[in-house]
């Protein structure tokens, strides 16, 4: 399992690396899986979490995908190999960035996380 531990809300996680054609799934201990040390996050129960993924120097997602939230310091990304194949490859010294959203039972919208990716084969 990759697991990105997330101290404080819009504070640069640490980087994923992902590689396309691979599945990441719980099951397999593969998933992306954000901590976050209780109160550092909202309320996120009963939340709707999304994660986007940026090629480099992109103002627009080239992904957005679905995250679970699994309790209220925890929101897992699960992965296809499919999904991870449509994925842009990233050149190894410029990074993509992602951000993991929640859109809470409010309706408020909140950023969870954020941090470099590297996409390769």
């Amino acid at each position: 399992m990759v697991t990105v531990e997330q101290n404080a809300p819009d504070v640069d996680a640490p980087e994923i690396e992902i590689v396309q054609g691979a599945d990441y799934y719980d099951a397999d201990g593969r998933a992306i899986t954000w901590t976050a040390a209780d109160g550092d996050w909202p309320d996120i129960d009963g939340a709707a979490a999304t994660w986007l993924l940026f090629p480099p120097g992109a103002a627009d997602p080239a992904a957005t995908l679905g995250a679970t939230v699994v309790d209220a310091t925890h929101v897992r990304l699960e992965l296809t190999a499919e999904q991870t194949a449509a994925l842009p490859y990233t050149v190894s010294e410029i990074r993509g960035r992602y951000e993991l959203w929640a859109v809470l039972a409010t309706d408020h919208k909140v950023r969870l996380a954020a941090g470099p990716v590297y996409v390769g084969t």
